[in-house]
């Protein structure tokens, strides 16, 4: 028996890219925006580049949403092993291949050059669209770029008053979904006894 489907006439509000940016100049008392296209002020050019620059923290962490297990990276015509442009790290770890990232390429430690004979299997972690993330992890990132940046726009001693609940309950609600998303036991230590990062 499926699940029963209810429909509202109202679609779900997810949480955009302007959405968090919203977020973000609100605790500096900036007026919402409606659009991150034409010639931005200085402060919302500054919260854009902090969301990416925490999104891309966070999503470095590594979670089950962007990342790939037996991620089969090809040889190009020259032998080498580029991995994807958007890679945040990526773990080669069977026998007998041992390769590092070194730029855009697979470096080969065995041999001590960038060529390979054969496809490289790997774990990789991937930095996705702000799209492409759940919400979970976006309201995360969300709730700590905000942070991040009125210190950086206001200065340290605006901190003071700023209550970090939400960021922690954020957090707390993505190592939920993580769990679930990756099939973790309650008793996993790198799920449930993570503390908060400070950044």
């Amino acid at each position: 028996m499926g699940l029963p489907f209810f429909h509202s006439g109202v679609s779900m509000s997810l949480i955009s890219e302007i959405d968090a940016i919203n977020t973000m100049l609100s605790t500096i008392g900036e007026a919402p925006i409606t659009s991150l296209t034409g010639d931005l002020t200085a402060d919302v050019a500054t919260a854009q580049n902090v969301l990416t620059e925490v999104s891309r923290a966070v999503q470095g962490e590594g979670w089950d949403f962007n990342t790939f297990r037996d991620y089969t990276l090809p040889l190009d015509v020259n032998s080498k092993i580029p991995v994807p442009s958007n890679t945040l790290k990526v773990n080669v770890s069977r026998w007998p291949v041992d390769a590092v990232q070194r730029g855009g390429f697979l470096y080969n430690k065995t041999e001590n050059a960038f060529t390979f004979t054969a496809p490289v299997e790997a774990e990789i972690v991937l930095f996705l669209p702000w799209a492409d993330l759940p919400e979970s992890a976006k309201e995360y990132i969300m709730h700590r770029a905000a942070r991040v940046f009125l210190q950086r726009v206001v200065g340290a001693d605006s901190l003071r008053n700023h209550s970090r609940e939400d960021e922690y309950a954020a957090r707390a609600k993505l190592m939920e979904a993580e769990a679930q998303s990756g099939n973790y036991s309650f008793l996993t230590p790198a799920v449930y006894n993570t503390p908060p990062r400070r950044y």
